[in-house]
């Protein structure tokens, strides 16, 4: 069956910000005396909710709650964002997939303001038909704006595909009822990925051809 929409993840799809996510953690775990994580550990223990993650990278939940530590988080990430890039095919895939009257949209754990505000930087608006971020910063509401979403869209899930990074993008196109793609160099490692039973890929630039053999 044709796919006639695409559902984006962001961070770590279509924008090349996991890096800065783990230099932003690591700062917090020296402020705190902790041993840094490598970027092997951090794709390895990077996961949805985000407070296990923090659990796993070596924080003590009960002695500084999640909330500070996420907002600390989120400064550093917003002073340094203007460092980060979109990933390389991008915007080439974006105009491919517009080109081909396929629709898209992006549906993200980001917080929406902030969302809004960078896919207008990088001049995206044109290749999306609608942005879904969350209302705060701490990644909650990813499955519920996906149920929310996929109710509006003039096609039935079966013709819908999700595309990520992290094993929580295939929990969300499952509670759709769509289909799924990752692509590694993103949050998580190759091996997790590949966990899914999903089609892996390693660069945007491999997507059109795929899709047009789904």
């Amino acid at each position: 069956m044709k796919i006639k929409h695409v559902i984006w993840d962001w961070n770590g799809t279509l924008f090349n910000d996991a890096w800065l996510c783990l230099e932003g953690i690591n700062k917090l775990l020296k402020k705190q005396n902790k041993p840094v994580l490598s970027e092997e550990k951090y794709m390895d223990c990077f996961t949805f909710p985000v407070e296990d993650y923090y659990v796993e990278a070596g924080f003590d939940l009960n002695a500084e709650s999640f909330e500070k530590l996420g907002t600390e988080f989120m400064e550093y990430y917003k002073d340094n964002i203007h460092r980060c890039s979109l990933r390389d095919g991008a915007k080439e895939t974006l105009a491919t997939f517009l080109n081909n009257d396929i629709s898209q949209s992006i549906l993200s754990a980001y917080k929406h303001t902030w969302l809004e505000q960078i896919v207008s930087a990088f001049s995206l608006n044109e290749y999306f038909t609608g942005l879904l971020g969350c209302e705060d910063y701490y990644a909650y509401g990813k499955v519920e704006n996906g149920l929310q979403w996929i109710k509006t869209l003039n096609c039935c899930p079966e013709e819908v595909i999700m595309i990520g990074d992290t094993i929580h993008d295939v929990e969300v196109a499952k509670a759709m009822g769509t289909k799924a793609i990752l692509i590694e160099g993103g949050n998580q490692s190759l091996k997790r990925l590949k966990t899914c039973n999903v089609p892996v890929i390693s660069c945007l630039h491999e997507l059109p051809e795929l899709l047009s053999n789904l």
